[in-house]
């Protein structure tokens, strides 16, 4: 600031608004820093560092959330400065952006730009692997697993082949391969033990066998090795909870084996709505509530649980004319 304000004719004026720039940037003052880039790029003074302003801006409407703008200024730099060193990153970050903004397609093709620019490191297999969950969220789930087991395979990137191996077993569960997906997703665990990888691998094999295969014995064993396997996972957490929600829902569906008559209505209204706020089992939910209506239609749970069917409909099924029935049943009844 000192050297723009006492040397306003020198020669090194404009490399030091760039550099005041990055020091606002540096400070958090995005909006002053985006100001004095910006006056940079049309300056005809400033023969240098052209590129890397375009990049910083790009970053810096980035960390803002303001995704389509960083798209302009990342293309600018490719287009302008087409031999920069910057441009791998760039072209990363177009993907990036459209990935945030939920156009997989621009991204896919984005990310799947970065190797012509040749050999990247971590650069490039980041942009495949960006490139494989493009496909996944395209629900095309063959592309995806063929990019993730080409992936596997490259030496190169062996310190990554735990994380891989994860997202082959998930393209299997998104393709309803589920025993496929059952049984890479224990190969992780087996080959990768005390790992946070292991420990995600059990957490998933639980869910798939909770609300795919509903074994919940079997769901609670893999939640209880994800808890002890590597137990400051995020996972190990979750796994806890999961755990915990199946010895409850075993504990309500005792109680409804063993009560009888209308002492029985509480704890299967409480089973219902287990499976539906904390089991995501809609459709066990439903075969509850709708027990409920039918043999004990005279106790205060009934209208409940219509009104819950009704909401499970609208909401989850998204079957306006099914939720519409249910809730003029409250209604007349």
């Amino acid at each position: 600031q000192e050297l723009v304000t006492n040397f306003p004719k020198s020669n090194l004026v404009e490399e030091s608004y760039y550099y005041l720039g990055l020091s606002r940037y540096k400070q958090g003052n995005k909006v002053e820093a985006t100001e004095a880039l910006i006056s940079l790029l049309d300056n005809p003074k400033m023969k240098k560092r052209k590129s890397e302003i375009c990049f910083k801006l790009g970053e810096i409407k980035f960390e803002e959330g303001e995704y389509e703008q960083a798209v302009t200024f990342y293309k600018r730099m490719l287009e302008q400065y087409p031999k920069d060193e910057l441009n791998p990153r760039a072209q990363f970050r177009i993907g990036e952006a459209y990935f945030q903004l939920k156009d997989f397609a621009q991204a896919k093709e984005s990310f799947s730009k970065v190797r012509k620019y040749g050999k990247q490191g971590e650069l490039l297999y980041q942009s495949i692997y960006r490139t494989g969950e493009s496909a996944y969220n395209l629900k095309d789930f063959k592309e995806g697993l063929s990019i993730f087991s080409d992936l596997s395979r490259e030496k190169k990137y062996a310190k990554y082949l735990p994380n891989i191996e994860l997202k082959i077993a998930e393209g299997y569960k998104l393709s309803d391969s589920l025993d496929l997906a059952l049984k890479k997703y224990e190969e992780v665990a087996l080959a990768f033990p005390k790992t946070e990888q292991s420990a995600e691998a059990y957490y998933r094999a639980g869910m798939i066998n909770l609300e795919g295969k509903r074994d919940l014995k079997k769901g609670q064993e893999f939640f209880d090795k994800a808890k002890t396997d590597w137990p400051a996972s995020p996972f190990a957490k979750s796994a806890l909870e999961k755990s915990a929600d199946i010895s409850k829902l075993s504990t309500y569906q005792e109680q409804v084996t063993k009560e009888e008559s209308l002492k029985v209505v509480a704890p299967l209204f409480h089973l219902a709505e287990f499976y539906l706020t904390r089991m995501n089992v809609p459709e066990s939910a439903l075969a509850e509530y709708q027990n409920i209506v039918d043999k004990y239609p005279e106790s205060e749970y009934a209208p409940k649980s219509v009104y819950a069917i009704a909401w499970i409909y609208e909401n989850i099924y998204q079957d306006s004319a099914k939720a519409r029935e249910y809730y003029h049943k409250i209604i007349d009844q």
